[in-house]
């Protein structure tokens, strides 16, 4: 299917090869034409079930902070919004998310149970925190 004034989704792929993915997913389907939050999370959920990916991201948009929170119930997982830091911890591979909490005062990295141990009940610990005032002040 074809939207006049968009690119097709195999330029975007290429692009983001391009930019760094290792392996992207092309779905055609007469569902995907227009947004709809459940034709979405079904097709993301037996992607997600076939490839078992370690990492999934979203953009912060409107469509992927409706998207998200119900992908992330369709798979039993965890969801870290509004992420200002991603990284890889190097010995478990295990990904860091900082994002603020409390306010805006402190930044938290969050740091989710390993995946062989991890039971599916959304619990993670957090790593460590800091006041971006402290770190004002020396």
């Amino acid at each position: 299917m074809r939207y006049p004034g968009r690119t097709c989704a195999c330029t975007k792929a290429q692009e983001l090869v391009f930019r760094g993915a290792d392996k992207v997913y092309v779905v055609n389907h007469a569902d995907l034409g227009v947004f709809r939050v459940d034709p979405y999370a079904r097709i993301v959920a037996a992607l997600i079930e076939k490839h078992r990916p370690e990492i999934l991201l979203a953009s912060a948009t409107t469509m992927g902070r409706t998207l998200m929170p119900v992908l992330a119930i369709k798979v039993h997982t965890g969801l870290t919004a509004d992420c200002t830091t991603l990284d890889v911890e190097p010995t478990t591979r295990l990904l860091l998310q900082t994002r603020p909490a409390i306010g805006g005062n402190v930044m938290a990295t969050i740091k989710p149970p390993h995946a062989s141990t991890a039971d599916g009940n959304g619990q993670a610990e957090i790593e460590t925190a800091s006041s971006p005032r402290s770190l004002e002040n020396g």
